[in-house]
């Protein structure tokens, strides 16, 4: 066996294992958007520290922490849609590529709503 045909191989198994657990994949990804984005939006919180390396202004971390949030928000939405297809098309005692815990990921979502308006709150006061 070639060495490209071998990497195709690993790779289609990847891409189907993937796209079997779709849901699960949006749910990590959603986690991963919202956990990046209140670093963000805490980081902007501190003060200046006057060092070389501190060259983002505290509107820039909140703008980008509230856009991570906004867009965890809209991927934790369309995981509870894709969820709730496969879930429609499994058979009864099936449980492969569902969410384990589909209240994880609104709870999740609640916060990072939370944490946006607060962020917007913040921001505009700043501005």
């Amino acid at each position: 066996m070639s060495s490209p045909s071998l990497l195709q191989e690993i790779l289609d198994d990847v891409r189907t294992e993937l796209w079997r657990r779709r849901s699960q994949v949006l749910a990590g990804l959603t986690y991963v958007l919202v956990g990046f984005g209140a670093l963000y939006l805490m980081s902007s919180r501190g003060a200046d520290s006057g060092q070389w390396y501190d060259t983002q202004e505290r509107t820039t971390l909140a703008a980008v922490g509230i856009a991570l949030l906004a867009l965890g928000v809209l991927i934790g939405a369309v995981t509870l849609a894709v969820d709730r297809e496969i879930r429609r098309g499994l058979m009864p005692g099936a449980g492969t590529g569902q969410l384990c815990s589909r209240g994880r990921v609104v709870a999740v979502m609640v916060i990072a709503a939370a944490l946006v308006i607060v962020g917007a709150t913040a921001l505009a006061s700043w501005g």
